[in-house]
């Protein structure tokens, strides 16, 4: 794959990568919040960013995290995609 088409490519997942992003953020934080109670957006965030029970979602989060165009994509990102 060039580097033209994985622009392309990229630019065609990005919307949906962030809704399976959002959806599985969603269940995620239902399941955390059953067992553990309400928590803040914020409170969630940190759970998410330091808990070990969050890595597994660590290759999606970063590169859904990452604002910008979708067409200059970050380095690490692009390298996945190329996979």
């Amino acid at each position: 794959m060039n580097d033209q088409q994985c622009i392309q490519f990229l630019s065609e997942i990005r919307k949906p990568l962030l809704a399976l992003h959002k959806s599985i953020l969603d269940h995620e934080r239902a399941s955390y919040e059953k067992e553990f109670g309400p928590v803040t957006p914020a409170a969630f965030l940190q759970v998410l960013i330091n808990g070990s029970a969050f890595r597994w979602l660590t290759p999606l989060s970063t590169p859904a995290s990452r604002p910008g165009d979708p067409a200059s994509p970050r380095p690490g990102f692009a390298i996945a995609a190329r996979r």
